[in-house]
């Protein structure tokens, strides 16, 4: 027998009580139990129906006439080396000792020559709060909701084998599932494994594979500089029987969160939060962008605000689609987690779907969230307002809005365009990252207009050139702002095939479980 027929062998035993794993008297030609008996949100229990989940000892015997050996041979050694060179991830060794409850700081300084007695310590520690062995001699991860553990030199086999038995999955699904019940399957790992299909892979090229890295791509903004404002609807009941819907607020830079209670989705209501929000903040943003709120509701309401409060501010253009999905879907994640609580109690709102994220550490910006907001930066006054200076002085005269009162500047409002708008980068889905899924949920639209498509944003989607007839309704206009202001399409200029492509859009908005 081969050191992994062994191994598998010998955990058949050890795993015959847990769902994910293979039991002796069925560890050859029985397909793999259904992920519906996993213990997970339901939510996730009914997008996950028909994937069989493959369970830890498994054997690839009954798949050996399709795949190539030497191939996988390789791949179980290829594998290997590569989780070794990996932080935070057990090694054989490593992972025996936690089994065995023979841990301790000799021990694991015996198990790499880049433990030493300055960082043995930490690494014990480490290593010991976070993985346990429970009551029935599983290894699980307290940092990774308690799932289990698998054993490193069975990994690739469990990989392989969810990925045949699910008709050659895609590795990104196959993550997606995975992750429910396993600690330590990763992209990487998934993404690396599968690369040893000879099926899948027929010309057998194999590149190094590459770690992936976080970074925050957002590092260039500053705080407050671009702000995402949407409205949420996370309960088909009220909060506190009064607030149906939030409007809900994140910043680019430092991914914090706010949010705003709402009774309803009337202009009034959300000129009152938004006002709220706005005068709260040390700093006006620079640019306010949404996705789903109404566009001409969205610029009436802001010309408004700044027009009553003297306030300078922006509408944004970014196309950075996936960014925004991604943040309302890990808040409603967050309020949906403790629903029962949050349909009670507002501030149990604030605290689950704003408060913890805002003191997390964030590893899309590799850092608190509350602590890059407020982080001290050297001249952060003077570049805020500088960078917004020089932001609208490259905007044409159309994307300026000089809000007067009695002949007296109050406000001034700017519509981002194409030409100015800075070229950001976007986050992956959520769904390919080691994070919660679920399904995003657009507000409803402001007063039953039609809202704006999740496509990429131009400033001549944002608002449209005035007609002839609209043209002489500005020059006759009492207003002294009227011939600075450019018109703002609403859903009545919007034709059947574009309310066609919007709805389209908007179904492509929910994130693929």
């Amino acid at each position: 027998m081969t050191k992994t027929e062994v191994i598998s062998a010998q955990n058949t035993e050890r795993y015959a009580h847990c769902p994910a794993v293979v039991s002796s008297s069925s560890s050859k030609g029985r397909c793999m139990g259904k992920i519906e008996d996993l213990k997970i949100d339901a939510r996730k229990k009914s997008k996950s129906e028909g994937f069989a989940m493959p369970q830890i000892g498994e054997p690839l015997d009954r798949h050996a006439k399709q795949l190539d050996l030497e191939l996988l041979a390789r791949g179980r050694l290829d594998f290997i080396k590569y989780l070794e060179s990996v932080k935070g991830q057990l090694t054989q060794e490593q992972y025996t000792l936690v089994r065995t409850s023979a841990l301790s700081q000799d021990t694991l300084m015996a198990t790499s020559d880049r433990l030493h007695a300055k960082n043995i310590e930490t690494k014990f520690l480490l290593i010991k709060r976070r993985f346990y062995l429970d009551a029935d001699g599983i290894v699980r991860d307290h940092k990774n909701k308690d799932t289990i553990v698998c054993e490193p030199e069975l990994i690739f086999d469990l990989i392989l084998c969810g990925h045949l038995n699910n008709k050659h999955i895609h590795w990104r699904r196959l993550h997606r599932f995975l992750k429910l019940q396993f600690a330590n399957i990763t992209r990487d790992f998934t993404q690396m494994c599968i690369r040893y299909c000879s099926k899948c892979n027929a010309d057998k090229k194999l590149e190094p594979q590459q770690k992936y890295r976080h970074y925050n791509i957002y590092s260039g903004l500053l705080p407050l500089e671009r702000i995402h404002v949407e409205i949420i609807t996370p309960f088909p009941k009220a909060v506190e029987s009064l607030y149906p819907h939030f409007l809900y607020f994140r910043d680019y830079h430092s991914r914090f969160v706010w949010m705003q209670p709402l009774e309803s989705d009337h202009m009034g209501d959300l000129k009152k939060a938004l006002s709220t929000f706005l005068l709260s903040l040390p700093r006006i943003p620079i640019f306010i962008e949404t996705s789903t709120l109404d566009r001409k509701c969205l610029f009436e309401m802001c010309e408004s605000i700044a027009s009553r409060y003297a306030l300078t501010m922006g509408l944004g253009m970014s196309q950075s689609v996936a960014f925004q999905k991604n943040g309302i879907t890990r808040v409603l994640n967050q309020l949906n987690s403790d629903n029962k609580s949050c349909l009670d109690s507002w501030h149990m709102c604030l605290k689950k779907g704003a408060a913890e994220q805002n003191l997390t550490y964030n590893t899309r910006v590799l850092a608190v969230p509350g602590d890059l907001l407020c982080s001290t930066m050297s001249d952060y006054s003077k570049q805020f307002e500088l960078k917004r200076e020089k932001l609208i002085e490259k905007l044409w005269a159309s994307n300026v809005v000089e809000l007067r009162h009695n002949g007296r500047r109050q406000g001034l409002l700017y519509l981002e365009d194409e030409a100015s708008a800075f070229l950001m980068p976007d986050e992956e889905h959520m769904a390919t990252e080691n994070e919660h899924d679920l399904i995003y949920k657009s507000g409803t639209p402001v007063d039953g207009a039609t809202p704006v498509n999740s496509s990429p944003l131009r400033a001549q989607n944002f608002f449209e050139p005035p007609s002839s007839a609209v043209k002489k309704l500005l020059v006759h206009s009492s207003r002294p702002d009227a011939q600075l202001s450019p018109e703002i399409g609403g859903p009545s200029s919007v034709k059947a095939s574009d309310s066609f492509n919007q709805a389209a859009t908007r179904d492509e908005m929910s994130l693929e479980l």
